[in-house]
């Protein structure tokens, strides 16, 4: 009995072991997993163009398409700089929520990364930009007891320069006049924050878009950590400088990089398999001390490598589809990946109404589309958003129903299985509606069929039938010159009815008037700022629709004068119908009214002015006293 009990434990051991053990391993750490804390640039001069904030909310969102090595962990973190006011502001905080400065592993990523993109545009850190802090805060993180992979990097995207306090003495981080409080940033960057980098292996990846300095991102990324000699990173770390276009595929490349995400293989005389597609490929051989190598191609291309060293590397620009072989004297280990650029083709219709889209790769001309990826290319018809996948050699439609229509497509994958960097072109045409042009040129056809039938002497004798319609008097022309008159005078009326009403908006508080926003002619809408911290001048300030806290007026319809819509940005923003005459209540105890030369309300005194003692007295027949003293003191015979 003990004995079969015995065997049945040692089973159950055994079984425990080989189940239990695979799900261990999916856990640990592959070779190439990272801990990466991205910083997002979020000063005030984030929203100065639109096209910032959607940059960064496209490379946030991209992350989920790439192929992270398993165990990697990401922290995203806002930052502008630290300010006093309002409560006080910190200089970073986590924008995934209220534990994201711990790293969250990168499986689920699809589950929380889009909290963190909701964030943007919402929640300005202060107008200034430290990228002192911001870094130093990274360091500390990739620093702590949760960061556990020994490749840790910094990615730092920004739209602006190192500026810490340029306006205003509000940052409690450093001391001294703005010039002063810039060059103590500078001098911890440099001199403490960027070494302590360098010692932990930290490395600095600058990513500048927008009006930035070159110079001082080039400055950051040699002074952070760099890879180490077994390292399998084929870059060093640099700064790049972008388009906000080019953002989510440059931040994707620098991610493949760091983490080598290449496909690897190793062997006597291995094997790799490229696309035809591909514009350029790397090919990177780690081999015995001097030893050389021959890379041969599908079609007889051939690549000699190695002779110094114990690592090669060879580019092959437009490579030949198929598969390449190393051919080595010992085993060798060979990673690889290549680049390529797609673009959308619109192909306008030629009898109907139905346009064909398609995606090429824009820098050959291959019809060898083996392994494509799953395209999404997002068309934008007049306005009007659709999606459509497609691979290489595929071809969707959509018909319209327009005259002519303005088509833009954009394209991007879904997910991407292979070793590879890609970017793409964007695609614009204006098509037409050939089921309208045709119907129209037979109408004309038919028109001109009726012209050139053979014409018959109709002329009317107006003596012999005056009742005939032809014969009637024509409109007479002094009430053509009245319909006209009229019509200009609509036209007039309609047009200048989009107008905003000319006056003066005037923003008051229980302090009183705190400032006047003029409404000149011809104004279709206008915006104004509350800077609630002035307090010698102006509290309002015009500025545009698109900046953060702002608020808009609007011309109103069926009933309100105006529409009034904000604080932009802030997460209360709504709109509110205005009417002249009344306040318009906007946040935090500020009120809204307007003034012109029709809506002031009359002063009513409810008393006759006349009657008041005072007023009574200088119209009252003066006392004989006060005569006699004015005529003594006029008359000089007195």
């Amino acid at each position: 009995m003990i004995k079969n009990i015995t065997s049945i434990i040692l089973i159950f051991t055994l079984l425990t072991l080989l189940v239990g053990t695979p799900s261990y391993a999916n856990e640990a750490s592959s070779g190439n997993a990272a801990d990466v804390v991205i910083l997002v640039d979020f000063s005030g001069s984030i929203t100065d163009d639109p096209r910032y904030p959607l940059a960064e909310k496209k490379a946030l969102e991209n992350l989920v398409n790439v192929s992270w090595p398993h165990g990697s962990k990401v922290a995203i973190l806002a930052f502008g700089a630290s300010d006093i006011r309002n409560g006080g502001k910190p200089a970073t905080f986590p924008m995934c929520g209220g534990d994201e400065e711990v790293l969250k592993s990168t499986t689920n990523i699809e589950e929380w990364i889009s909290n963190c993109v909701a964030v943007i545009g919402t929640k300005p850190v202060g107008p200034m930009t430290d990228h002192n802090k911001a870094i130093k805060k990274a360091v500390d993180i990739l620093s702590g007891p949760l960061s556990t992979n020994s490749s840790k990097f910094v990615l730092l995207m920004t739209d602006g320069k190192l500026d810490v306090d340029n306006f205003n003495p509000v940052n409690p981080d450093y001391i001294g006049s703005s010039e002063e409080k810039d060059q103590q940033a500078i001098d911890e960057l440099f001199l403490e924050v960027l070494p302590d980098a360098r010692k932990k292996g930290i490395q600095i990846w600058p990513v500048g878009f927008g009006d930035v300095n070159r110079i001082e991102l080039n400055g950051y990324a040699p002074e952070g950590g760099q890879p180490g000699p077994n390292s399998c990173q084929r870059e060093i770390p640099r700064a790049v400088i972008a388009e906000p276009e080019d953002l989510p595929y440059e931040i994707n490349k620098i991610i493949r990089q760091v983490t080598c995400l290449g496909e690897y293989v190793q062997g006597k005389n291995p094997e790799i398999l490229l696309p035809d597609y591909a514009d350029e490929a790397t090919v990177k051989i780690k081999h015995q001390e001097g030893e050389t190598f021959t890379l041969l191609g599908p079609n007889g291309e051939k690549e000699n490598g190695g002779g110094e060293g114990t690592v090669s590397t060879i580019t092959i620009p437009d490579p030949s589809g198929g598969t390449w072989q190393i051919v080595s004297d010992t085993p060798v280990e060979v990673g690889y990946w290549w680049k390529s650029t797609f673009e959308p083709i619109i192909t306008c219709p030629e009898e109907n109404n139905v346009v064909t889209l398609s995606v090429i790769p824009s820098n050959n001309s291959s019809d060898s589309y083996v392994n494509s990826p799953v395209f999404i290319v997002e068309v934008i018809v007049d306005g009007e958003k659709q999606f459509h996948e497609i691979e290489l050699g595929e071809e969707a439609t959509f018909m319209f129903q327009e005259e002519v229509v303005d088509i833009v497509a954009e394209a991007s994958y879904e997910s991407l299985d292979q070793p590879a960097i890609i970017s793409f072109n964007k695609a614009e045409e204006k098509c037409s509606n050939k089921l309208l042009i045709n119907s129209s040129e037979k109408d004309i056809n038919n028109e001109n069929d009726i012209a050139e039938t053979p014409s018959i002497d109709t002329r009317i004798n107006c003596e012999l039938t005056p009742e005939n319609e032809k014969c009637k008097d024509p409109i007479p022309w002094w009430l053509l010159i009245l319909i006209g008159l009229t019509i200009l005078t609509l036209v007039w009326y309609l047009w200048n009815k989009r107008y905003l009403r000319e006056g003066t908006f005037v923003i008051s508080n229980n302090l009183g008037e705190q400032g006047r926003v003029r409404v000149l002619k011809k104004t279709t809408s206008l915006a104004f700022n509350i800077n609630k911290e002035e307090q010698f001048g102006s509290q309002i300030t015009k500025t545009s629709a698109e900046i953060y806290g702002s608020y808009e007026i609007t011309k109103g319809k069926k009933g309100p004068d105006f529409i009034v819509s904000g604080p932009v940005g802030s997460g209360k923003e709504k709109n509110r119908a205005f009417i002249v005459g009344d306040k318009l209540e906007l946040e935090e105890g500020y009120i809204l009214d307007f003034e012109d030369g029709f809506s002031r309300k009359p002063i009513i005194v409810d008393e006759n002015p006349f009657e008041d003692d005072g007023i009574n007295d200088i119209f009252s027949n003066p006392s004989t006293e006060e005569i006699d003293d004015e005529n003594s003191e006029e008359n000089p015979f007195a």
